[in-house]
């Protein structure tokens, strides 16, 4: 996926994209708020707010406390001069950005061919690949040590997905014909490598250990104006082969997914940054629908392949992503703008057998640096490893990296 402000307006935010082009070129009239001569606390406190920041005294017009949020960032953003990599990267996401100075020459032309590095915690971490979600929204790959001498165990973790998309976006989006009118946004070729690891030095704990470790490539390509314009759909194809960090190969996997980004003016989105209400704070949810089919390759004890070769699932996968308010102007402390609330469950059900599979982590992060890309991490991951069946059940606190 972002320079912090690109990302905080995220994919796809046709609010964005209007409002940007609006108050770019517009001056912006600040509110009248007349409350009479005895105010109440409450109107005393949307006063002082108006007085104080941008954000109320532009965008709050109604005077009720609660701004647009959307337009405010999309202000912001209009005011900015940017260079060409990070406009590209916006106009990608649907955000109508400010064109850098080019001394005379003709304005660049978004799209074409790119690429980038992406580490995260896993796949639903990462959203989609052609434009991944933003930094301070991921939870990223962990690094974790312990020590218990009462249990006498060691134990090391390790988790976390990389991948190298190979991207082309569209320079031109079409106005649409009609309410059908298909167009490629995007295509995306991604190798990808996974490692899931859990080591404890007690031999009565050995037990829990995981190994997993998976080589695999992905293709994605989004289509626009499927059937309006405020829904980029996203279809992708994972191959896989799942083995361990000895060498062993012991699983081939097929994963076919649909994943929709919405960009509504006035209702929720889906894979866009929404405003948290009157909490100073975006939170963006992602929805996946996931279908597997994998064969094994070797006789394994995976709880997974009990006693067939084969197996096939589908069902969805949600992730919910919370960070404060970003930037200069926002209320919260620029210390707890670090934080961020990360939390992912999938359902995956076999309609042959009827077995469920299911996963949850939830996890804490506070970033060491302003951009977000190390950090700390608290999280809990509880239910099965997609990969092998496993139950898991860890807390963890640890490293983080993300990129």
């Amino acid at each position: 996926m972002r320079d912090p402000i690109r990302t905080s307006l995220a994919a796809g935010a046709a609010l964005a994209v209007l409002l940007a082009s609006t108050f770019a070129s517009e001056a912006q009239e600040a509110a009248k708020c007349n409350f009479g001569k005895n105010p109440t606390r409450e109107q005393y406190r949307i006063l002082l707010l108006h007085q104080n920041s941008d954000e109320f005294k532009l965008f709050d017009g109604q005077c009720t406390g609660r701004p647009d949020h959307k337009a405010y960032l999309a202000w912001l953003e209009s005011k900015i001069v940017l260079p060409l990599h990070d406009y590209d990267r916006l106009r990608r996401a649907g955000v109508r950005a400010p064109l850098p100075d080019t001394g005379g020459a003709p304005p660049p032309k978004a799209g074409g061919w790119q690429s980038y590095l992406i580490l995260r915690d896993s796949f639903e971490d990462v959203a989609v690949f052609s434009s991944p979600k933003d930094v301070k929204l991921a939870s990223g790959a962990s690094l974790t040590w312990s020590n218990d001498r009462i249990a006498a165990n060691r134990s090391w973790t390790a988790k976390g997905v990389a991948a190298y998309p190979i991207v082309w976006q569209n320079p031109d989006n079409p106005a649409p014909r009609s309410s059908f009118d298909p167009y490629l946004v995007g295509l995306a070729f991604t190798p990808t490598v996974a490692i899931n690891r859990v080591t404890n030095s007690n031999a009565q704990l050995v037990k829990n250990n995981i190994d997993v470790l998976t080589f695999g490539g992905a293709a994605e390509f989004a289509v626009g104006h499927m059937f309006d314009e405020t829904t980029t759909h996203y279809f992708r194809a994972r191959v896989a082969a799942d083995g361990t960090t000895e060498g062993t190969v012991k699983s081939i996997w097929d994963t076919v997914e649909y994943q929709p980004i919405t960009n509504f003016a006035n209702f929720l989105n889906v894979g866009s940054p929404n405003p948290l209400g009157p909490i100073p704070a975006t939170f963006e949810i992602d929805a996946i629908y996931r279908a597997q089919y994998a064969t094994r390759t070797v006789m394994t004890l995976d709880p997974i392949f009990a006693n067939r070769e084969h197996i096939f699932r589908s069902g969805p996968v949600l992730a919910l992503s919370i960070i404060p308010q970003q930037g200069p102007d926002s209320p919260v402390p620029k210390l707890l703008q670090r934080f961020n609330f990360v939390t992912t469950y999938s359902w995956l059900e076999d309609p042959q057998t009827h077995q469920t599979f299911w996963h949850w982590l939830a996890s804490l992060g506070f970033a060491l640096d302003d951009n977000g890309n190390v950090g700390i991490k608290l999280s809990y991951e509880k239910g099965q490893v997609e990969q092998t069946g496993q139950p898991v059940d860890l807390t963890k606190v640890g490293l983080t990296a993300k990129f």
